[in-house]
Formats: structure tokens, sequence, C-alpha cells
């Protein structure tokens, strides 16, 4: 297909489950069966409003996606892994906007055993799980206080 770059088929919507979930789990297997019925309104999404992707995310991590197309392959030809849990548009749309406040510690103790680095890696995660209504402060701690 010139405008999917890729092999589709629009009757049909696909599953991805991700692949550190029990497949048989009862929350799982009743997510798959109960998100088949979003194909009929996918496609009317797609015929009526020309929508291009259509994405569905269960608490459960069943992803369907319409149209349906293979699933992608990392370099090794490994099927990617994906959590729809983890990506901001699921996040931002099952939670409200948050605030919150980040103490890193910046005292020359970090500098030793890679801590730093460590922190930093902790605080981007964090901020990267953000949607852009989120508020965030990051207060950098260097000295001792007491009350």
């Amino acid at each position: 297909n010139d405008t999917y770059l890729r092999p589709i088929t629009f009757k049909q919507s696909v599953v991805k489950i991700p692949d550190s979930i029990n497949r048989s789990a009862n929350g799982v297997v009743a997510a798959v069966q109960w998100t088949a019925q979003l194909d009929t309104t996918f496609r009317a999404l797609q015929r009526k409003h020309n929508v291009r992707w259509t994405y569905f995310g269960s608490e459960t991590g069943v992803y369907r996606i319409h149209p349906a197309s293979e699933w992608a392959s990392n370099f090794a030809g490994f099927k990617v892994n994906y959590d729809p849990r983890s990506r901001p548009w699921y996040l931002a749309a099952t939670s409200g906007a948050e605030a919150i406040g980040i103490f890193l510690d910046c005292s020359t103790s970090m500098e030793s055993r890679n801590r730093w680095d460590i922190a930093v890696a902790a605080v981007t995660t964090i901020v990267n799980s953000l949607s852009r209504d989120d508020q965030v402060n990051i207060i950098c701690a260097r000295g001792r206080y007491y009350n």
C-alpha cells in the first residue's frame, strides 16, 4: 500500500500482547475478546473520516491497531516488543495532569560508583513519561540541612 508503506488490511485489526504478559490470563483473554468489537468502529472512522491509524491499549497490556499489518521486526528478525501502558499517549489518556517534585542529590557523593549517571537516567525516564499537561520541578540539593 503506497499510503501505509507496508501490506495492510482494512478488514480487521491486529492484536499485540507484550512479551512479559501471560497470554492465557483471564483479563488478557477477555480484553482480546471484547476489543474485537472495536473493528466496526475502526472501519467506520477510516471510511467516514479518513483516520489513518486507530489504536487501543488496555490496562492488561493488550494493544489493538487498525488497519492490521504484520508487526515490525528488529535487526535480528524478532518481533518488536511493545507495551502500550508505558507510552505517552496511554499515560495521558489514563491519568489526569500530574504535579510532581523531584529532589536530586547533587552533592559530591554522587560522583562515586556512577551514582550521578544512574540518577540522571532515572529522572530522564520519569520526565519522558509525563504529558504536556503535567508539571514538574527538579530540585538539586547540594548541602546538609538540619532543623
